[in-house]
This record gives C-alpha cells, structure tokens and sequence, in this order.
C-alpha cells in the first residue's frame, strides 16, 4: 500500500472510532451491525486493514453520518503524511530528549485529533 492510501486508511479509522464512540457503541456492536468482527474493526480503526466502500457506508448509516464526514481531502490527507514525516524526523534527531519528544508527540497528536473532530 502507498503512504497515501495508508494515511487514508488511519484517518478515515479514526473517524470511525470517533463517530462510534459518539453513538456509544462499543466495537463488537458495529461489528456485528455490519457483519464483520471486533477485531476487524479494531483493525480498521487504528489503520491497519482498508475498509470496503460497501462497508464504510454502512458504518455511516448505522453511525447517522454521512461517508463525505469520514472520508478526508486530499490536503488533509497530505498534511497527515506530513506530520508522520515530521514525527520520523523527530525520532530520528538527537536534539530532543526522549521525555521531550513524548511532550512534543502528544501535542502533535492533539492537534491532528482536534482537526479531525472539527469535520
């Protein structure tokens, strides 16, 4: 898979968790709404496995969200790529301190969270 269809794939399954949580609903319950398991999920929404379209639009149905608020742009999508880049160069660089650059991840982590919550 590409870098580009695995960044889609790690947002449009953090939207899921998103929206399900939202509608408190646990894992096992979509799953077996849409007839897939708790792990299958689990897997879509940490990115892992690419989710069917027939799937995904189930999931809106049953989450009452439109698949256009799950799927992101493009220059979403590249700005995700460009964040990872950045984490990998932070790891990779001996000016931060491991406790700093858990700091700095976290904070990177909230902002790209807080984004996708405003869709």
């Amino acid at each position: 898979m590409t870098e580009f269809s695995n960044a889609v794939n790690k947002i449009v399954g953090s939207r899921i968790k998103i929206y399900r949580s939202k509608n408190k609903m646990n894992q096992q319950d979509l799953g077996e709404s849409v007839g897939l398991t708790r792990v299958s999920v689990s897997n879509i929404e940490s990115g892992r496995h690419q989710i069917p379209i027939s799937t995904l639009y189930k999931i809106g149905d049953i989450l009452m969200v439109d698949v256009r608020d799950i799927m992101p742009g493009s220059k979403e999508v590249e700005a995700f790529i460009n964040k990872d880049n950045i984490d990998i160069q932070l790891r990779n660089s001996c000016i931060l301190n491991p406790q700093s650059l858990e700091i700095l991840e976290l904070i990177i982590s909230k902002t790209l969270t807080h984004d996708i919550k405003a869709h």
